[in-house]
């Protein structure tokens, strides 16, 4: 018979316990991390924290310039349409001015609000990118390197495994990381635009007229849902 050596056996029964209590904290982090779900997860690792709310701000004013483009064309949109022989009776201000500096002079106001939107959009926009570039490019060195420790940390036996390979592993660090920065930055902007723009074109609707706005928000969901099921057939 084969004898075993006490020692081995009892550093076996400590290595397995370690396992075990290993896998049981593993569990634990596991269960308490899916309790968190999506943008939040990812709070710690947004630095530096201050240029967040930036970024935040800039697509709110992004989707507020995007409404305020088609809130200035449609004051701009009936001058234009206005005959040439009817300015001097739309306008009994303008005395001694003719129809067409008339109507260049009206126009003007207008041209001048949407080149100062576009100015404050392209600044927006840019100071919104580059905001969201750096949040997600040091999120995404932050769980790399994250990832880099818990390997370092695993056990020899771990590699063995070919799901564990060098390539599989370095693809992970690689490719699977950088699309925390989709989850992070890039959806978060649109739908802050998205939010602002619907928010106050909402808001004006109901300021300009209550009651066709409650009728159109009761209506949406029905022409959502008969929308959706046209696409589908």
């Amino acid at each position: 018979m084969v004898e075993i050596d006490p020692v081995q056996e009892e550093m076996k029964m400590v290595a397995d316990v370690k396992d075990e209590i290993w896998i049981k904290h593993c569990d634990e982090v596991m269960e308490e991390e899916n309790k968190v779900k999506g943008f939040s997860k990812l709070w710690p690792y947004q630095r530096p924290l201050i240029i967040l709310p930036v970024a935040i701000i800039c697509s709110i004013l992004s989707g507020i310039c995007h409404l305020s483009v088609g809130i200035t064309f449609s004051k701009m949109m009936p001058i234009l349409a206005i005959p040439m022989e009817h300015v001097k009776k739309v306008y009994p201000e303008y005395v001694d001015e003719t129809a067409k500096e008339i109507l260049q002079q009206r126009t003007m106001i207008w041209v001048g609000l949407m080149v100062s939107i576009a100015v404050i959009l392209g600044i927006a926009t840019l100071i919104g990118r580059i905001s969201y570039a750096t949040l997600g490019t040091n999120c995404t060195l932050s769980i790399r390197q994250l990832l880099y420790k818990s390997i370092l940390e695993k056990n020899m036996g771990w590699f063995d495994f070919a799901e564990h390979g060098v390539s599989v592993v370095t693809s992970a660090m690689a490719s699977d990381t950088q699309l925390v920065n989709g989850t992070a930055t890039e959806s978060l902007s649109p739908q802050l635009e998205g939010f602002a723009a619907l928010g106050g074109a909402i808001t004006i609707a109901f300021y300009f007229c209550w009651q066709m706005a409650t009728v159109c928000l009761i209506l949406a969901p029905f022409m959502t849902i008969g929308k959706t099921l046209a696409m589908k057939t």
